[in-house]
């Protein structure tokens, strides 16, 4: 592997499905347009719509697509922990992750092929990650990325290389496998949600970058926004389940712990951000009490290292 250059023969495509919507065969014929190979990791979608996705992958091809089958949900950090082992196995340099409701818009995947080949620190460069589109947002995402020790700044383009990103999600994101085995695999005990945020850091922690590709582009909605007015301003809160706020509010804690004062730009990202949400969600959106309960659990959970999948009594009082 090390240092070749990458191209399709070489780079596969990862995505964790759980329970997709119909839409997502139709979704998927268009993804096999853009890679030629294709490894859906299932995180115990319900038997019917898991039924669907085989037909799909023995429609396709082995070549083309290949179905994992988890009997429950494992967490994202834990699938696509096996995806890359997977790709590892068979050979495979580099691959791109994708959420099953992440739609590459037309030349992402060779807009990234092209950026990792041209960047001048493609040995060292951990993740390229695509430029996010929201279809609520008006403007394009922003990225953070370090101005001094104790300041961020956040940058976006249209085009061209936004390098030494602290942050970038996973979905869409081309990683490097080599770089992948030496940082080693992502934090299965979390679950979900700051997995790609600790995996950046380890990276950034370890000399390897971050980088940004502008002109490859991912439609990709987080959460399920709305556009809220407060105090004459439009906001767009993420309207996260409170299941999701107890992982948000309980990985939060342990990504202080680790990286607060080894990264203490992202530390005070963090803590505006997490007071900017807490007043998004406080006033803005639904299930306040229940938000407040989650954000609560997890966070006590997060302080006693209380980590792995949601305990069983605490998401049925949140739900």
């Amino acid at each position: 592997m090390h240092d070749s250059l990458p191209n399709q023969e070489k780079l596969l495509a990862i995505i964790v499905t759980y329970n997709p919507a119909h839409s997502f065969i139709g979704h998927l014929e268009q993804l096999c347009k853009e890679f030629r190979k294709i490894i859906l990791v299932d995180n115990g979608t319900n038997q019917d719509q898991q039924a669907i996705l085989h037909n799909q992958a023995q429609f396709f091809g082995e070549k083309t697509v290949q179905l994992i089958k988890n009997n429950k949900n494992i967490g994202i950090a834990t699938a696509l922990n096996q995806g890359f082992q997977w790709a590892i196995e068979h050979g495979f340099e580099y691959v791109i992750t994708l959420d099953q409701d992440s739609t590459p818009a037309p030349g992402m995947v060779n807009s990234l092929i092209a950026g990792l080949q041209n960047h001048p620190n493609r040995k060292k460069l951990a993740v390229l990650a695509p430029m996010i589109v929201e279809e609520l947002l008006p403007h394009l995402s922003q990225y953070m990325r370090r101005k001094n020790k104790f300041f961020y700044e956040h940058t976006s383009a249209e085009i061209g290389l936004l390098r030494n990103v602290t942050i970038s999600i996973t979905s869409g994101s081309l990683y490097n496998l080599e770089i992948w085995k030496k940082l080693g695999p992502f934090r299965d005990d979390f679950f979900i949600d700051y997995v790609d945020t600790e995996y950046n850091l380890r990276a950034i922690q370890h000399g390897y970058e971050i980088s940004v590709q502008c002109d490859a582009r991912l439609i990709h909605n987080l959460g399920k926004r709305q556009e809220k007015k407060l105090l004459g301003k439009t906001l767009y809160p993420t309207f996260h389940s409170p299941v999701r706020w107890y992982y948000i509010s309980r990985n939060r804690i342990a990504m202080l712990k680790m990286y607060a004062l080894k990264q203490p730009h992202w530390f005070f990202y963090e803590m505006i951000t997490t007071v900017r949400t807490f007043i998004r969600v406080f006033m803005l959106e639904n299930q306040r009490i229940q938000k407040f309960k989650a954000f609560l659990y997890g966070t006590w959970d997060g302080i006693r290292d209380r980590m792995g999948e949601i305990p069983p009594t605490i998401k049925a009082k949140l739900e």
